[in-house]
């Protein structure tokens, strides 16, 4: 760009454009501080014309933009690419998906999991989730601050403590831990320092967590709200009272629509969808 900064709006655009067409990813940048702050009023929500006004955070991250329907395909085993992941098989004990996705080798699902159930529990909590309340929910499902989490195959330990967990997560911008009564949002554990760690119950309940900014870039509420009402339905998917298919429909509908307005109402505020801080759509 030769020093011209106006020049880089284009060069975004046009990188997007092939990262788009070749690989399914875009860059985007992440939403500024201040949008989020009065997403949690529901400014954004409503359209806000001071929220809505622009203010680069000079943070971007890499997304998917890839259909979850064709996600979903991609998923599905296939018995010739399970044959030959098993010829090529070495890890030891590893298990072939069969699939074109896989999410044994690549990625991290139990410990995505683990950061969907935090981000869902503090959706239904009004969007803001008290240290000591988050602590004793996930007491609940026995995840304590030295409980080991997998982290995957790929990387050199296999488990790494929950407390070292969440630090991780609001280093890379997923979860917010923030003091309590601290307006302007402002982080707790900054990025490659400090992070959370064992502390006396009066200290505790003096801070609280948020989403972070790349949650709301790449997963949003109203993704997390799904995740909720398809866990929340599926024992009733299972349920057999001798109905027809037609009344099984029918009823599973209702649940259904019954857990989404149950977690938006909890939310306190509207849900949002997938957030970032774009440039303009002609560039793009």
């Amino acid at each position: 760009m030769g020093g011209n900064s106006k020049s880089f709006p284009e060069v975004l655009a046009r990188a997007n454009r092939r990262l788009k067409a070749a690989l399914g990813y875009e860059i985007v940048e992440l939403v500024p501080k201040a949008e989020r702050e009065k997403n949690l009023l529901g400014a954004v929500a409503r359209g806000d014309d001071d929220v809505r006004k622009k203010a680069s955070t000079k943070q971007y991250i890499v997304r998917s933009i890839l259909e979850p329907e064709l996600i979903q395909l991609a998923c599905m085993p296939d018995r010739e690419i399970q044959e030959q992941e098993e010829e090529d098989l070495i890890i030891e004990n590893a298990r072939p998906s069969g699939s074109i996705l896989a999410w044994q080798t690549s990625d991290q699902v139990p410990a995505y999991g683990v950061l969907c159930v935090i981000l869902s529990l503090i959706l239904v909590n009004g969007k803001t989730l008290p240290e000591p309340r988050l602590r004793s929910y996930l007491k609940k499902l026995r995840l304590l601050g030295s409980t080991g989490i997998e982290v995957g195959i790929s990387t050199a330990a296999k488990t790494i403590p929950l407390d070292t967990y969440l630090t991780t997560l609001i280093r890379q911008g997923y979860l917010d831990r923030v003091r309590v009564g601290n307006t302007t949002g402002q982080k707790t554990a900054k990025r490659g320092r400090s992070g959370v760690s064992k502390e006396n119950p009066e200290e505790a309940a003096d801070f609280e967590w948020r989403w972070g900014e790349r949650a709301h870039a790449e997963i949003s509420e109203e993704s997390s709200r799904d995740f909720i009402v398809s866990f929340m339905t599926e024992r009733s998917q299972s349920e057999d009272n001798g109905e027809s298919e037609q009344v099984k429909k029918a009823r599973l509908e209702k649940i259904e629509k019954q857990f989404r307005r149950g977690v938006e109402r909890a939310a306190q505020t509207p849900l949002t969808g997938i957030t970032s801080n774009e440039a303009p759509q002609d560039l793009v």
